[in-house]
């Protein structure tokens, strides 16, 4: 099983990057995913554990490491589905240099958030309304069809803006033989939705352009009535290139560790495989027992799998 542990749980507390793979390995794996708060004068730090072969780096998060000047790490500091088309350059510029950085480490996975419509965030507005128990009130209806019928009018051009500067990068991934792999994200602004992944999957039809599935993310957007985890997975399972795993509360908190959440995982075992990457992603300051616990859990889920190998690849 090819488990790693995100340094985005650890780094804004390090000021070696040797410190903030220590602290991952000490919890028993011995690789990584290099999250977006990954700072560039940590990066030595990192280089050197992995010259000295003490981790591997699986996969890395956009951006990363956080660019220069920029107030602090965040997988949207640029969109590529912006309206300005000095972001969208920036977007590929970025991710550009994240994917040449992936290249340099070992990682052959970047994940990108990819875009969001521009419109007020009513998704968080009614993960509230989960959270204080009024989902399914007429006024939560009320807003969830506002936000559906509003973000089905600004998705098209934001698709295209996407489909775009993924036409420029798609070279760029193939030439340092990295993957980009789109996530999920809990919130239905954000762009693709599932059934626009499906699209872009099918437009460039090449293993360079992937999914990446955020376990908690799922389900949010199945609390909130928007999708289901597993029939998306149907469709898309074979191009998905790993995971973010972590669990959601039952007040709708994501990045806890199982099984201080409500996760079913067992019910993601038919599209585990031995080649993709599952990449714990606890919150900043989880203990370390916590996410023991939830590898733990994880492994007890999925290991069994005649899809999954046990051990370092």
């Amino acid at each position: 099983m090819k488990l790693s542990v995100s340094t985005h749980w650890n780094a804004s507390w390090h000021e070696s990057g040797e410190g903030v793979i220590d602290d991952v390995l000490a919890l028993g794996v011995d690789a990584v995913e290099l999250g977006y708060n990954l700072r560039i004068d940590q990066v030595p730090g990192v280089r050197t554990r992995v010259n000295e072969g003490a981790v591997k780096v699986y996969s890395v998060h956009n951006y990363c490491p956080t660019p220069v000047g920029a107030p602090h790490g965040h997988p949207e500091l640029f969109l590529m589905s912006a309206r300005e088309q000095r972001t969208r350059d920036s977007a590929v510029l970025h991710i550009s240099n994240t994917i040449q950085f992936a290249s340099e480490m070992g990682a052959d996975v970047v994940v990108i958030h990819a875009g969001r419509v521009s419109m007020r965030h009513r998704s968080s507005d009614l993960l509230r309304f989960y959270a204080n128990g009024q989902q399914f009130t007429p006024r939560y209806e009320k807003m969830r069809t506002k936000l559906l019928m509003k973000r089905e009018k600004l998705a098209p051009v934001c698709l295209d803006r996407i489909t775009a500067c993924l036409e420029e990068l798609m070279p760029f991934c193939a030439k340092h033989g990295v993957r980009l792999a789109i996530e999920n994200l809990p919130s239905w602004e954000t762009v693709p939705n599932e059934a626009e992944l499906v699209k872009l999957l099918d437009r460039f039809d090449s293993p360079t352009l992937c999914a990446w599935h955020d376990t908690g993310h799922g389900r949010l957007r199945e609390i909130l009535g928007f999708s289901s985890a597993t029939r998306w997975l149907e469709k898309y399972g074979s191009r998905l290139a790993g995971m973010h795993v972590h669990d959601v509360s039952a007040q709708g908190q994501d990045h806890v560790m199982p099984p201080l959440g409500t996760m079913n995982f067992a019910a993601f075992k038919p599209f585990i495989r031995s080649d993709m990457v599952l990449a714990m992603e606890p919150a900043p300051g989880t203990p370390a027992s916590e996410i023991q616990a939830g590898m733990s859990i994880v492994r007890a889920a999925w290991q069994d799998n005649d899809n999954v190998k046990e051990g370092s690849e």
